[in-house]
């Protein structure tokens, strides 16, 4: 006979939890609806923010452009994982 905890942890804690979870009774909202791009699903959507100007540029620190290019580039992929998926 398999051990007394063994047999514990095969069984669901909360068999009642455990089949509302598993019922497919009620629509469960999509969790993933949060991370959906806008811009994919409204082409005519104008996108946010504006480019930065040259002048701007300019005027910033190699370390300010260092951190606002890493800051671009997780953006970016970000915004690439998110269409792909």
């Amino acid at each position: 006979p398999p051990h007394p905890v063994l047999a514990l942890l095969s069984q669901p804690l909360l068999p009642a939890v455990h089949a509302r979870l598993l019922s497919s009774a009620e629509p469960r909202p999509d969790p993933l609806a949060a991370f959906r791009d806008p811009y994919e699903e409204d082409p005519d959507l104008v996108p946010p923010g504006r480019a930065w100007k040259a002048s701007e540029l300019r005027k910033k620190s190699s370390e300010d452009l260092e951190k606002l290019w890493v800051v671009l580039c997780k953006e970016r992929n970000m915004l690439i994982t998110a269409r792909h998926h």
